[in-house]
């Protein structure tokens, strides 16, 4: 049974919404690493003894993004380095998006004018056009 196949399986048979979730952001890694799906589909992982892995790692029962995919992780036996990069793109892939590219900009921005120490300025001069 592939990995996909066995997060379904287990998905449909629970009523459990965070393991629900986690199936979700598991597909989705799958997504972007399809080379992670024979790992996760491995004989014996399962959506609930991950959730019990994040659980065992979260701190005063919270479990941050880093700290849950840092868990995934060590419990399927993924080698990635990153975690908060990797946490982030699979909240990307299930929200269906991407990270948005900054807008251009139009116009090279107005440099400020340079005070030395002790020099008088007025204020308003500086103030002009705004």
């Amino acid at each position: 049974m592939s990995g996909i196949d066995s997060i379904r399986d287990e998905m449909a048979k629970t009523k459990d919404g965070k393991i629900t979730f986690l199936g979700e952001g598991l597909t989705a890694l799958i997504g972007l690493y399809p080379g992670t799906e024979a790992l996760i589909g491995a004989k014996g992982k399962t959506l609930s003894g991950c959730l019990d892995a994040i659980k065992k790692a979260a701190k005063d029962g919270v479990a941050d993004p880093v700290t849950s995919t840092r868990a995934i992780c060590k419990y399927y036996g993924l080698e990635f380095k990153d975690h908060r990069r990797l946490a982030m793109e699979v909240n990307l892939a299930l929200c269906g998006g991407t990270p948005p590219e900054p807008p251009a900009m139009t116009a090279a921005p107005a440099r400020a004018p340079q005070a030395h120490a002790g020099a008088e300025f007025d204020l308003d001069a500086l103030l002009e056009g705004l």
